[in-house]
């Protein structure tokens, strides 16, 4: 069964060119308000993913010093590149929230 529900870039993609043209629009701070809701959620979501990845990555580290055996090397090197993916990823979403934030807080200030 497909859904509809799009996915965290292509909302991102979608409410930045609603920005560039409907900035003005009295419309504009209500879809907004809710884009930068699920926005900030997706952020907490793949903050405490990012966090829980990490502890593991360093706990195969860990346990690879203890006991030397190549399968826990292997195991962290595969949670390394998955970390270092999610903190890319994370950087993007935080980026884009401060950026929709300021967006919001400069149109509450003109008024």
């Amino acid at each position: 069964m497909k859904t509809n529900i799009p996915s965290t870039t292509e909302l991102i993609k979608k409410h930045n060119s609603y920005i560039a043209k409907f900035k003005n629009d009295k419309s504009f701070k209500k879809a907004h308000a809710k884009a930068l809701k699920t926005l900030k959620h997706e952020r907490l979501v793949h903050l405490i993913v990012t966090i829980a990845v990490t502890i593991f990555c360093l706990s195969f580290f860990a346990l690879y010093l203890f006991f030397a055996i190549f399968l826990l090397l292997v195991t962290f090197i595969i949670l390394v590149i998955l970390t270092l993916t999610y903190y890319i990823y994370y950087f993007k979403l935080e980026n884009t929230v401060i950026k929709w934030e300021k967006i919001d807080y400069d149109k509450a200030k003109k008024k």
